[in-house]
């Protein structure tokens, strides 16, 4: 979460957050369009971390 790592990173009191996705995931939506994949990525780490926002 960079937001805790460079201040003002994230503006308006939002957070930014990475992710860092591992071959098995990468291989799976290679080919999906950007809006699956990250719509896909928002779920998988949802599932980590419950209180996720969802994107601007």
């Amino acid at each position: 979460m960079h937001h805790n790592k460079i201040p003002g990173r994230g503006d308006g009191g939002r957070s930014l957050f990475t992710l860092h996705p591992r071959q098995e995931f990468t291989g799976r939506w290679w080919e999906a369009d950007d809006t699956a994949v990250t719509q896909q990525a928002i779920t998988t780490a949802a599932a980590v971390f419950p209180d996720l926002p969802a994107p601007c």
